[in-house]
């Protein structure tokens, strides 16, 4: 059984930024007050603002995947997969990205293990006692060898 392990987590910020009255900032429309931290409706919730007397400025930024945020360049594990948030930059545009940085197997208990360790695995609706993983590249496969007794139909 192979599995693909890919996050797709796609984030491009843009605020609209119009001038706005003595102590405010206007973003995409909105008002904010001098000193309030924000976050833009129709944006990410992983970006956050500051209105510091009239300007906007970046207050904390992130990946958002799964309604969570994760600060660029902290590490995250879903599903086993342990991603990277990164930031690069397309054109004016921030993009943020999770990117694979390892990616492990997951046991019975929905436990993460290294590849090439042994543990208990549920596939096709039946448990298997003695099986191992291996990754090659974004891809894991599973392997069950049977006990001494049991035999596996294929």
């Amino acid at each position: 059984m192979k599995m693909l392990a890919v996050l797709v987590c796609l984030s491009v910020f843009w605020v609209g930024i119009n001038a706005a009255p003595s102590g405010s900032c206007i973003a995409n429309g909105y008002r904010f007050q001098d000193g309030s931290i924000f976050t833009v409706p129709g944006n990410s919730q992983c970006m956050k603002h500051k209105c510091d007397n009239g300007y906007i400025r970046r207050a904390s930024e992130g990946c958002e995947v799964d309604g969570q945020c994760h600060d660029v360049g902290n590490t995250f594990i879903k599903d086993c997969v342990i991603y990277t948030c990164e930031k690069s930059y397309k054109g004016s545009f921030s993009v943020y990205t999770s990117s694979v940085t390892r990616i492990l197997c997951q046991d019975i208990n929905g436990v993460c293990r290294r590849p090439g360790t042994t543990f208990k695995y549920s596939a096709h609706g039946r448990i298997y006692n003695n099986c191992k993983c291996s990754v090659q590249g974004s891809y894991r496969s599973y392997s069950c060898t049977p006990e001494p007794g049991e035999y596996y139909w294929h």
